[in-house]
């Protein structure tokens, strides 16, 4: 638990030291997802690529948050589905413009089973 709250509090203090990530962040805290998702830590910090992501805990089945988040973004001008995956792990993955969100599950015991990554896509030139 001591770690999530560590890797929480530096990933915080990373976004409010990057434009870019206070940005990225904006647009990951702008997903609605299931009152029923609890937050367990937020990290996903990269020197490679910007990115973050979020861990939460529900009970909630796949299929019933996927429809809830898939029925939220399709209501956003501009994101678009562009993977849905029942392998394992389970995802979706959504883009609009330069960003990328792609809802994840998987079927553990560990405290974690949902997460939401938020990402800058690289351009393709």
């Amino acid at each position: 638990m001591k770690y999530r709250e560590n890797q929480t509090r530096a990933t915080d203090e990373a976004i409010s030291n990057s434009a870019e990530l206070t940005e990225l962040n904006k647009v990951c805290l702008a997903v609605r997802l299931p009152d029923e998702f609890i937050f367990l830590s937020k990290g996903g910090i990269d020197d490679q690529k910007v990115s973050l992501s979020y861990q939460y805990r529900s009970d909630l089945s796949f299929e019933v948050a996927r429809r809830i988040v898939e029925k939220q973004l399709a209501a956003e001008n501009g994101w678009n589905e562009v993977d849905l995956s029942h392998r394992y792990p389970k995802q979706m993955e959504f883009e609009n413009g330069s960003n990328r969100i792609v809802l994840s599950y998987q079927s553990t015991y560990s405290l974690s089973n949902y997460s939401i990554y938020c990402g800058r896509l690289e351009s393709k030139n």
